[in-house]
């Protein structure tokens, strides 16, 4: 059975959004077709904004056992 390969564009955008957040010029965009090319701008631009904005992915509350927050 042969495995479904994702969207070329969401690839594409995935790759830009890590380049972005990692503080990278967007001079790095190795795609020349223009639908690839303007997703991973795309990503570039979303992850450039939370790496200015000091997102840090995923964020999650901790819990203790009774249910109340760790941090409060």
């Amino acid at each position: 059975m042969k495995k479904c390969k994702r969207d070329q564009s969401e690839r594409a955008y995935g790759r830009g959004y890590r380049v972005g957040f990692c503080g990278r010029p967007r001079d790095n965009c190795p795609h020349c077709k223009i639908t690839r090319r303007q997703a991973w701008f795309n990503g570039w631009r979303d992850g450039w904004t939370d790496h200015v904005q000091g997102s840090v992915g995923v964020s999650f509350t901790p819990f203790v056992g009774d249910g109340r927050s760790a941090f409060l």
